[in-house]
């Protein structure tokens, strides 16, 4: 059903699927429980600012380099078992989100009913419903982004649906779940993929035999130069100059050894950045720049874009209030509808806003500029881009201490805040326990007395560096201390865990070369 508003829907245990605007947005309902579907690969891919190129939803570009990825997620959709999973790591900027709008375009020229949800949709619908019995009506895809953020609904749906696995059914569900790191040795998915009881009612049996999948950088220097060349073309529009191009195979030597580097940068973001700064000032250029130099680049064209909007509206501090409100929606990877005029109000009383603007006003400009379904705001996208400008905004905030922002901003959404924070500190910090990310993520930690986001925050933290690794040690003392504590009111419950923490800060400490410290933490495990 499409169009014409919500449809009526008589008798007992059916399964509804609505369409809603344009085909972008997908409402099944299962016995009166409603789950919102985002059908990202039917969004209008218009472009009118440069922010609007990089953004995979917008298909901008043509896809390259990744045939042989379509057609393995095409295989797996279509093997034989009733319900399957599979996730996809990479890097950011590496394309998995637009790897999985293809995904969903072929799904659905199969058939097939395909679409992302929201992890926070996602824990809302499993609170209020039976997942079970969900989907049965139409083979579907559904994609679940940050997929880490997500883990604890996911064991408990997967543990629901395992049993299931390989029924003989006329429709099947595939889960393609999102996310920048998985690690079959511990985190998230290690978590989600263990084998913990001798029947097929848990989340590992589900996920026998699959291993996350990496999604490498483009690595055929010629579709690296075709990604530009399209790139830069769609730029050049959008500046409304003239088309550039990049030299052609063999016509420089210098840009072609840069091209064919086997660098990160070469992935498909940093090349759309770098065809930004190549439609004004030609590719060889761009490509001597850096990653962070190019993001700068966006994140300073959002800046006076943000200026120009609060200018036009009467503000008078150069788009400092409607900028420190996108950064901090951006820290909480988003907000509800609900939950939009509170921050505004909230942020103003404490920052000391001039009340130019009501909250509800400005709540109107920023869906505007941050829209989102079911009249929530979107963080700014792509992620780059967005941690890169809150960490802009909130280092030269004049208005408050960062650390008291991020921490407002914690209390408000702590689940969106620290993946933001562990994010930041994974694609920003270059391995520095002294970048912004880091140390704020540091301060949640310290104020944290929960141990489930205490060990998100510690295993999701990278460890490329020493510094970086003593201080995933510091956060998981402090879960050790949190745990023993608990331990000491409820040592049934808690004993476990606790030893389980202990172990891991041996591991750590042990790492780290604090032989007599690890030795000490893992004769209190084994106690």
């Amino acid at each position: 059903m499409s169009g014409g508003g919500p449809q009526t829907v008589t008798g007992s245990g059916n399964n509804v699927a609505q369409v809603h605007g344009d085909n972008n947005h997908v409402t099944i309902t299962v016995g009166g429980a409603e789950l919102h579907l985002r059908k990202l690969h039917t969004r209008p891919g218009t472009l009118e600012y440069l922010r609007d190129l990089l953004l995979p939803e917008t298909r901008a570009t043509r896809l390259v380099a990744r045939a042989g990825d379509l057609a393995d997620l095409a295989a797996w959709r279509d093997g034989r078992r009733h319900i399957a999973v599979r996730c996809l790591t990479g890097r950011a900027g590496a394309g998995k989100t637009r790897l999985a709008i293809e995904a969903c375009a072929a799904a659905e020229d199969a058939g097939w009913e395909a679409a992302f949800v929201q992890s926070a949709e996602l824990a809302r619908f499993h609170a209020t419903s039976n997942l079970v019995h969900w989907p049965v009506s139409r083979s579907t895809l559904i994609v679940i982004d940050y997929a880490a953020t997500s883990a604890t609904v996911l064991k408990d749906w997967f543990a629901t649906i395992a049993p299931r696995r390989d029924d003989a059914h006329e429709h099947k569900l595939r889960i393609l779940l999102l996310e920048r790191h998985a690690d079959a040795g511990h985190g998230w998915w290690a978590d989600l993929a263990a084998l913990d009881s001798f029947s097929r009612d848990c989340a590992g049996y589900l996920l026998e035999g699959e291993r996350p999948h990496d999604l490498g950088s483009i690595v055929d220097p010629e579709d690296r130069r075709a990604l530009l060349a399209n790139a830069m073309t769609l730029a050049a529009q959008l500046l409304e100059i003239p088309p550039r191009a990049p030299p052609s195979a063999g016509a420089n030597t210098a840009f072609d050894a840069k091209l064919a580097g086997p660098h990160i940068e070469n992935e498909p973001l940093y090349l759309m950045l770098a065809a930004i700064h190549a439609a004004r000032h030609g590719a060889p250029e761009a490509l001597v720049l850096g990653l962070d130099v190019l993001v700068d680049g966006i994140v300073a064209e959002e800046r006076a874009r943000l200026t120009r909007l609060a200018n036009a509206h009467g503000f008078t501090d150069q788009g400092a209030q409607l900028r420190h409100m996108a950064a901090c929606v951006t820290l909480q990877n988003g907000c509800a509808a609900d939950g939009i005029v509170p921050l505004i109000a909230d942020e103003m009383a404490r920052c000391g806003f001039p009340p130019v603007k009501r909250p509800r006003e400005i709540a109107a400009l920023l869906a505007d500029y941050l829209p989102a379904p079911n009249g929530a705001l979107d963080s700014l996208r792509p992620d780059l881009i967005g941690e890169a400008f809150m960490v802009r905004e909130f280092v030269g905030d004049p208005c408050d201490a960062a650390q008291a922002i991020v921490l407002r901003a914690h209390a408000r959404a702590p689940i969106g805040t620290v993946d933001t924070l562990i994010r930041a500190a994974r694609d920003l910090a270059h391995g520095s326990a002294s970048h912004p990310a880091v140390l704020w993520l540091g301060g949640v930690a310290e104020a944290s007395g929960d141990f489930g986001e205490l060990m998100r925050i510690a295993d999701g933290l990278p460890e490329n560096t020493l510094a970086l690794r003593e201080f995933a040690a510091a956060i998981q003392g402090t879960i050790a201390q949190v745990v023993r504590r608990a331990a000491e009111a409820d040592p049934e419950t808690f004993e476990a865990p606790l030893a389980r923490a202990l172990s891991i800060l041996g591991v750590r400490l042990s790492d780290l070369g604090r032989r007599e410290d690890a030795l000490a933490a893992a004769r209190e495990a084994v106690d």
